[in-house]
């Protein structure tokens, strides 16, 4: 899955997130590098996860992002979510590649 991050400060990054089948995931936003775990609860999908640099987390901690999925012929297409972290909140659009 790949797209952009768009801050509150309208910055923009390239983010690129590989997903398991497990709900597990990687993630590259700009230069940073994250990981964490997609969670399903009823039809809600949320994802949690941080951005680490250099092996620890990075100051913006631990990200909450709530998902929505976008299907055509009953695949996933699009990945769409808003979230907040501690340096506030964000969105993102990602394209299945």
């Amino acid at each position: 899955w790949r797209g952009f991050a768009i801050l509150t400060s309208g910055n923009q990054a390239t983010l690129q997130v590989d997903v398991m089948p497990d709900g597990s995931y990687t993630s590259q936003w700009g230069s940073s590098m994250g990981k964490g775990v997609i969670k399903k609860a009823g039809d809600k999908l949320t994802a949690e996860g941080h951005l680490v640099s250099g092996g620890s987390p990075a100051v913006a901690g631990v990200g909450t992002s709530q998902l929505t999925v976008t299907t055509k012929d009953g695949k996933p297409q699009k990945i769409s979510g808003e979230g907040r972290d501690q340096q506030g909140p964000y969105s993102f659009d990602l394209t299945k590649q």
